[in-house]
């Protein structure tokens, strides 16, 4: 009699995201470490996570990022004095 192989539970995004972060505790970060070693699936999903989670820092670093046009609009009216001049209209 052949043993049927096991059936592998994969991991969650929440907590490749926390492996990502580095919040999840030693033990449980060494799991799945492990896990991502051995699973095709999580080993793609934790590369995407990881690569969202980069562009998405880089996002939310950038200084020279252009403000919205009706952002700059009002901007521009609220160095001139009337900051609401415009708006529904």
């Amino acid at each position: 009699m052949t043993e049927m192989p096991k059936e592998t539970k994969h991991l969650d995004e929440m907590t490749l995201l926390l492996y990502i972060e580095r919040q999840l505790d030693r033990a449980r970060g060494l799991e799945v470490s492990a896990h991502t070693q051995e699973c095709d699936a999580c080993r793609t999903l934790l590369r995407v996570l990881e690569s969202e989670s980069r562009l998405l820092t880089r996002a939310m670093l950038e200084e020279d990022e252009p403000l919205p046009s009706r952002l700059a609009q009002f901007q521009e009216r609220a160095r001139t004095g009337n900051p609401c001049s415009g708006f529904g209209e």
